[in-house]
């Protein structure tokens, strides 16, 4: 059985494993479209939900990805207004629906 020194290690380690972690470890699917750049922008549905990023390469091109409000572990507004201000780059991954740019996870 495990002591309570060990069960407050293995919370740790989890905790400290989802991080800044997207929540997907899946491989991309064949209409998943990658880029990595700085985001421009955050718009937030509430504390917790995205409603959209704006993420600009280094070359300049810029992607509005909206996220339907959608929670993503790791990732409230406020923690990818904080890479924003900060100028970190992330890697995000999305799709497309018609003309829309739909967000499907963020990573450092």
């Amino acid at each position: 059985m495990m002591g309570k020194l060990e069960m407050l290690i293995l919370m740790v380690l989890i905790a400290l494993s989802l991080g800044c972690g997207g929540g997907g470890a899946e491989s991309p699917s064949a209409d998943e479209l990658t880029v990595r750049g700085r985001l421009t922008d955050v718009k937030a549905a509430s504390l917790l939900e995205v409603e959209s990023i704006t993420v600009e390469t280094e070359t300049g091109e810029s992607f509005l990805l909206e996220a339907d409000n959608r929670i993503f572990s790791g990732f409230t507004p406020s923690h990818l207004r904080e890479h924003m201000l900060q100028g970190n780059l992330v890697t995000v991954t999305f799709h497309q629906e018609g003309e829309r740019l739909v967000l499907n996870d963020v990573l450092d």
